[in-house]
């Protein structure tokens, strides 16, 4: 047998093995419906200020929201999803392990890698309405919502895996939101500066403002963003559209590698400095700089793809 028989032979084998083992998971899940059964709900209360989240999560979603009084943690745990909360140094550790445990022969089997669907999975963590500290969420895989919440200091969110969501925040300091594998979606949002880095998924802006600068890197998604106000908008992609209306910037500066780019922008044409250029693709302006210029836009598409500008 050939060495390029042997290896799509010994795939096979391991797709057959990998196939048996999703299987045998499903399986047990069917024939044993008392592991997704709800066994009891929790809640803790917290006297001190919350100023780090640390969630190491699976099959969870997690909900800071604002409430009138205190910082409480609600949640729900299952036979086999059980969730761990501590406290300590201001820090809020939220962790989930799922296991189904002694079903089949008596032996354990870690399915963390099965996000099991059933309701009641939102870990809500409930916090004042205004914050003075900063915030700073580290996530490893799971979906964030953050809504309703003033925060006096900066706010980070680290994720590796799943979406981001925020709703109606106001941030004295910068706004630093770095995910790996998910999309990023902000509705109503106010801070000194906003620096966005999006390896893999979609990017929605709407109704974002900040004292200075808005900066988005993304490598693969697109952008979407409507209403921007800020001194500077500056955007690095390597693929995916870029689009934008109602941008109200002092300075733009979009950088693109492949993907169209589509811009409205709130004044007239003859208040901007239009620097346009792309090696591959077309584009609906020329090149200018009135003497009177309010605004300067510099637009590159170094690879491919069509740069379209509008003006009030």
């Amino acid at each position: 047998m050939s060495s390029t028989k042997k290896i799509i032979a010994a795939a096979l084998i391991l797709l057959i093995i990998g196939g048996l083992i999703c299987g045998a998971g499903y399986l047990l899940i069917k024939n044993n419906p008392e592991a997704l059964e709800l066994t009891e709900e929790h809640f803790s209360e917290f006297d001190s200020e919350i100023t780090g989240v640390d969630i190491d999560v699976t099959s969870r979603n997690v909900e800071i929201v604002s409430a009138e009084d205190g910082f409480r943690v609600d949640y729900f745990n299952y036979k086999h999803s059980k969730v761990t909360v501590d406290f300590a140094d201001g820090i809020l550790s939220i962790k989930e392990e799922v296991k189904l445990s002694d079903m089949l022969w008596g032996l354990d089997f870690d399915l963390s890698f099965i996000a099991l669907k059933r309701e009641n999975v939102t870990v809500y963590v409930f916090v004042p309405e205004t914050l003075s500290k900063d915030i700073l969420i580290n996530g490893k895989s799971c979906s964030i919502l953050l809504s309703g919440i003033n925060i006096g200091g900066e706010l980070g969110v680290k994720l590796i895996s799943g979406n981001v969501k925020i709703k109606n925040a106001g941030v004295t300091g910068d706004v630093n939101i770095s995910t790996t594998s998910g999309n990023l979606t902000s509705d109503s949002l106010q801070a000194d500066n906003v620096n966005i880095d999006v390896i893999g998924g979609n990017v929605k802006l709407n109704g974002i403002r900040a004292e200075g600068t808005i900066a988005v890197g993304k490598t693969s998604g697109n952008l979407n963003v409507e209403g921007l106000k800020a001194a500077a908008f500056n955007v690095v992609s390597v693929s995916g559209n870029t689009d934008g209306t109602e941008i109200d910037a002092i300075d733009t500066d979009i950088k693109s590698t492949s993907g169209r780019i589509k811009l409205k922008f709130v004044d007239t044409k003859d208040k901007y400095v239009l620097s346009v250029s792309t090696n591959s693709g077309r584009s609906n302006v020329v090149n200018q700089s009135p003497a009177d210029a309010a605004y300067t836009v510099k637009v590159t598409a170094t690879t491919s793809g069509n740069i379209n500008l509008y003006f009030a």
